[in-house]
C-alpha cells in the first residue's frame, strides 16, 4: 500500500499508479503487507531529489520539489519518484539491506565505491526513465 503525504496534484492517482508499478516490478506475488509512505517536501538535505530507506515490510520515500532553488518540473518529480520506487522494490525484495551494506547477498563498501557505482543506484538509474514513460507518461498524469 502506498500513501502520499504533502501536496501533489492528482495525489490519489499517483498513489495507485505507484502501487501498480511496484506490483509489476516485484517479480513475485508477496504474501505479506508492505507499506510505502511517500513524503513530498519543498527541499531535502544535500539538495537531493529524493531519498528512500526501509526493509522488507516498511519503506519511506522523501521527494523534493526543489533543489538549489530550482523548482522541479512535474516530469522530473515523477521521474524522481519512479527512481525511489525502484529502491523501494529493492528493500521489499531484500536485495538491499536496511543499512545499505549488502546488495543481493554481496557486501558493498559504500565508502570505497563512488555513489554512482553503487549497484542499487545503477539499477535505479537504468530503469527510471523507461518505467516513468510506461506508467506516468503513458497514463497522462
Amino acid at each position: 500500500h502506498i500513501q502520499m503525504y504533502g501536496q501533489f496534484k492528482n495525489k490519489h492517482i499517483i498513489e495507485r499508479i505507484s502501487e501498480l508499478m511496484l506490483e509489476n516490478i516485484i517479480p513475485i506475488k508477496l504474501r505479506r503487507n508492505v507499506n510505502v509512505d511517500v513524503y513530498v517536501h519543498t527541499a531535502l538535505e544535500e539538495q537531493a531529489g529524493g531519498y528512500c530507506w526501509g526493509d522488507t515490510s516498511i519503506v519511506e520515500i522523501e521527494i523534493a520539489r526543489t533543489s538549489n532553488d530550482h523548482h522541479y518540473s512535474r516530469e522530473k518529480l515523477l521521474t524522481n519518484l519512479t527512481h525511489e520506487l525502484i529502491h523501494a522494490k529493492q528493500f521489499i525484495m531484500g536485495e538491499i539491506t536496511p543499512n545499505m551494506n549488502m546488495w543481493k547477498l554481496q557486501k558493498v563498501d559504500r565508502d570505497k565505491v563512488p555513489y554512482s557505482h553503487h549497484p542499487w543506484e545503477r539499477e535505479a538509474y537504468r530503469w527510471e526513465k523507461r518505467l516513468y514513460e510506461n506508467y506516468f507518461q503513458k497514463l497522462g498524469v
